[in-house]
């Protein structure tokens, strides 16, 4: 009986172990010679039972290495071919074949492209994505928090900024009014003739949309008109730029609409 048992542990560990075999053979997760490997470790099925934990981790391993390296090295083709188009757009404003006000605008939106991928590919954003997709912020929160990542950015970039008047354009011309930020880090807005049209008051800021623009006031978010006055109490915990005259706002955790005279809809 002893006998009986021990080969049917035999049989049954040899045929396991050529299922593997087969099971390597087939995929493409193991090199061939990995699979060769595996096919002499057949003789002595333990050995084989771990070799093959080791080759699958490796080339776990060795493949999310490399994908985070192809990644890499995507991330940095991207920002440089930017960072070229840039250095074409100096050219072409250094040759008088833009304007000033071109190239800001030009320049402001290849500086945005930059510090959407920046932080679209940092610890940050995918934190922040994260928490976002699984119900712990809610859209118009996911958003706030990336447009603060985005103004973070703007004021820890190191490449060349437009300072004008100990101030500097980040945002290019939306309705008029260019969004930019003082020494000081705080917020204003400036015409197509760089006069200073809203002072630099603001912690936070966003342009101007149908005629309202978002400010911070302390902790809280309003909107101001184009003469600088406040169009709607800054009294939100959180508040999105207006889109076809309706925004959503965020208060006390409540989140809900409101009309330009700040009317809940």
């Amino acid at each position: 009986m002893e006998t009986i048992l021990i080969g049917c542990l035999v049989g049954g560990a040899y045929y396991f172990s050529i299922t593997l075999y087969k099971y390597a053979s087939n995929s493409s997760r193991f090199t061939h010679l990995q699979i060769l490997l595996l096919y002499i470790f057949i003789i002595f099925p333990p050995l084989q039972y771990v070799a093959i934990s080791i080759f699958y981790t490796y080339n776990y391993l060795k493949n999310t290495t490399n994908k985070n390296r192809k990644k890499l090295s995507d991330n940095k083709i991207k920002i440089n071919t930017l960072q070229d188009s840039q250095n074409k757009l100096n050219e072409l404003r250094n040759s008088n074949i833009i304007s000033d006000i071109e190239y800001l605008e030009k320049k402001a939106r290849i500086e945005n492209q930059i510090d959407k991928h920046i932080i679209e590919n940092s610890v940050e954003y995918k934190n922040l994505e994260s928490l976002y997709k699984n119900g712990i912020l809610s859209e118009c929160e996911f958003k706030q928090k990336i447009d603060l990542l985005q103004s973070l950015e703007k004021k820890n970039r190191n490449s060349e900024s437009d300072i004008i008047c100990n101030f500097n354009i980040i945002e290019g011309y939306h309705e008029g009014l260019a969004l930019a930020i003082d020494e000081n880090l705080n917020y204003g807005f400036v015409d197509d003739s760089r006069n200073t049209i809203i002072p630099f008051q603001y912690n936070l800021a966003q342009n101007f949309s149908n005629e309202l623009a978002v400010v911070m006031v302390g902790n809280k978010y309003g909107y101001i008109n184009k003469e600088n006055v406040m169009q709607i109490d800054a009294i939100y915990d959180l508040a999105e730029p207006f889109s076809n005259n309706i925004a959503k706002v965020n208060i006390n955790g409540e989140e809900y609409i409101i009309d330009k005279n700040g009317e809940k809809i």
